[in-house]
């Protein structure tokens, strides 16, 4: 009966400690996670825009890599707002949805909202939404590459990315965002609502540089 007792005890202590070890390691990861604040963020990288099927310039279309670039600010905590400027481009592939055009040099910048989650020490994920930006789309004639025809266009983001620490401030990151573009194409009225919109899926990949390790707040 003793050496039972001294058994049993002896299992106590053990689960004792277990359980106190346990609770040490998930204090240091909470507080690892609590103090992974960041104060702004310096981000550039690699877009490919992907015009969906729903209008006829995305029928007509192809789209063709760009670069962004831009900054965010952490108001409280890990909620964010940021800037960004960009350009990208459209190959026409089939222009009797268009007209006689052969490519579109697409610049855009736009104004960002979001918050970001420290998920793991090296891992970060930011979901944004964009309520405005804009957008030039700089559309160039089949037969000669001075002559062009602009047309401007407002639009809405959603996105979401994933960034790892590599070292660091430096993170790498890949991102995916849907955006629609409203237009200002003045055509026919009987082919107005299929030049009304044009709707992008996009990826990105790139890099980020986080500055700082308090919120402005």
């Amino acid at each position: 009966m003793k050496k039972f007792i001294v058994i049993v005890l002896v299992l106590f202590c053990c689960k004792i400690r277990g359980q106190n070890n346990q609770g040490n390691t998930e204090k240091d990861i909470n507080s690892s996670l609590k103090n992974n604040q960041k104060t702004f963020v310096l981000t550039t990288n690699w877009v490919l825009p992907n015009p969906t099927n729903s209008s006829n310039i995305g029928k007509a279309t192809t789209g063709k890599s760009g670069i962004e670039g831009g900054v965010q600010l952490f108001l409280y905590n890990n909620f964010f707002i940021g800037g960004f400027l960009g350009v990208s481009g459209l190959d026409v592939s089939q222009p009797e949805y268009t007209g006689n055009y052969s490519r579109s040099s697409v610049t855009f910048g736009y104004f960002q909202v979001g918050y970001e989650f420290p998920i793991q020490e090296k891992l970060r994920l930011g979901l944004s939404f964009v309520p405005f930006g804009e957008s030039r789309y700089k559309n160039i004639l089949s037969n000669s590459s001075n002559v062009y025809q602009v047309d401007n266009a407002r639009f809405v983001m959603l996105g979401t990315h994933l960034s790892y620490k590599v070292s660091g401030p430096f993170y790498i990151f890949a991102g995916y965002a849907f955006r629609s573009d409203k237009t200002e194409i003045k055509t026919a009225p009987e082919f107005q609502d299929q030049f009304k919109s044009i709707q992008y899926h996009s990826v990105s990949f790139g890099v980020k540089f986080y500055i700082g390790n308090k919120s402005f707040f």
